[in-house]
């Protein structure tokens, strides 16, 4: 009898973990549904703010881009001039390890 409900028990374990796992799979797909959803929709609204925009101001609105283009590129500068610094400091970091081994030259002696 006792093992009988050991093996009902492992069944009905296994049947809640499968109910559980195919309700939150319903679950979060409709959130992330949703997520999708909203996320067009704002992109529409801003879509729609910018057309209008463009359509009663031009001018504010090519000096907006403008500055907001010049910010970007003036970050790609910083992000590459970052990436120059440590290239150099690893390469320096570099020599002056294989250096103080003797450039690796008694490895191939």
């Amino acid at each position: 009898m006792k093992r009988r409900g050991g093996c009902l028990t492992i069944f009905l374990l296994f049947v809640f973990v499968i109910v559980a796992l195919n309700i939150e799979n319903y679950f979060f797909s409709h959130i992330e549904g949703a997520i999708a959803g909203a996320a067009a929709g704002i992109g529409f609204a801003f879509g729609s703010l910018n057309l209008i925009w463009g359509a009663l101001d031009t001018k504010s609105k090519d000096w907006v881009y403008r500055k907001v283009e010049d910010a970007g590129d003036w970050l790609v500068d910083k992000v590459a001039d970052t990436g120059k610094s440590i290239g150099k400091a690893s390469k320096g970091t570099w020599q002056s390890v294989t250096s103080f081994f003797g450039g690796g030259q008694q490895a191939y002696d």
